[in-house]
Order: C-alpha cells, then sequence, then structure tokens
C-alpha cells in the first residue's frame, strides 16, 4: 500500500520513476531502538525494487553490519551530502527531526512520504 501511494504521487508529480533517488528513512522494528528483527522495511525496498529505483537506506540506530549481512542491504551513513527525489520515512526516529529535508530533496516537486506522521504537515507531501 505505501509504495502504490509514494508512485502514485510520482505520477501526480511529473517526477520520472525508473532511476530516481528516494531515500528510506528508520530501518528498525519500532523507533529509538536499535532491533530490526521483523522490520517491515524490507518488505517495502523489495516493492519499491520493481520500480528499477535507487535506494538509499538511513538509521544511525541500526547496526549497520549486522543488518547488511541479515538482509543483504546497503545502509547510507551520510544524506546530507545526497539529493534524493523521494523520502519515505518509515521509522519515527527522535533524531530525524534535525534532518533539513529541504536540504536533501532534489527539487521542490521532490516527494516526502510521512508513514509515521512525524514531520510537520507543511515538510510533507502526504501521510499514510
Amino acid at each position: 500500500y505505501v509504495v502504490s501511494k509514494f508512485i502514485e504521487h510520482f505520477k501526480k508529480n511529473n517526477i520520472r520513476i525508473k532511476n530516481s533517488k528516494i531515500l528510506i528513512l528508520g530501518l528498525t522494528f519500532k523507533e529509538n531502538c536499535p532491533d530490526h528483527r521483523n522490520t517491515k522495511v524490507v518488505d517495502l525496498v523489495k516493492s519499491l525494487n520493481n520500480y528499477d529505483i535507487d535506494i538509499s537506506l538511513h538509521d544511525p540506530w541500526v547496526d549497520k553490519k549486522h543488518f547488511e549481512e541479515e538482509y543483504n542491504l546497503k545502509i547510507t551513513d551520510d544524506i546530507e551530502n545526497e539529493k534524493f527525489d523521494g523520502i519515505i520515512l518509515a521509522v519515527s526516529h527522535d533524531l530525524f527531526k534535525k534532518i533539513n529535508l529541504d536540504e536533501i530533496k532534489s527539487s521542490s516537486k521532490s516527494i516526502v512520504y510521512d508513514v509515521k506522521g512525524f514531520f510537520d504537515f507543511n515538510l510533507v507531501t502526504k501521510r499514510l
């Protein structure tokens, strides 16, 4: 459901889906903890992979080495020097409040999909 709604907003904003750069914020099972067992974010990544999208994953709470070995997915540490066509907040870690979304969006049309209702309403394109 999340991926279909996310892609729907890409189409509405005339953003090319194929090869777009997407950032997923949060990989753990719940906010403000390192436990990634039973995380549903992996399912989100699998669904997005059907669209030939360049996906970056970011979560400072996760043990990077363990997560990458378990799921065969790479975690991005530095997002401040990147630009994204779409951002999905999947887990509402408190430290994500410090992220300046405008600085990491590739354009004013970039999609910010807030699954948790975490960011200020004015900062997001859509909430779940």
